[in-house]
């Protein structure tokens, strides 16, 4: 896996998962 080094796959993931969460929750 390819990853910045300004920001860590674990950061990544987070906002990601976050992200989605959010759309679903608007989405309700």
């Amino acid at each position: 896996a390819i990853c910045p080094g300004v920001v860590s796959c674990a950061d990544i993931l987070g906002l990601a998962a976050r992200y989605a969460v959010d759309l679903v929750l608007k989405q309700s």
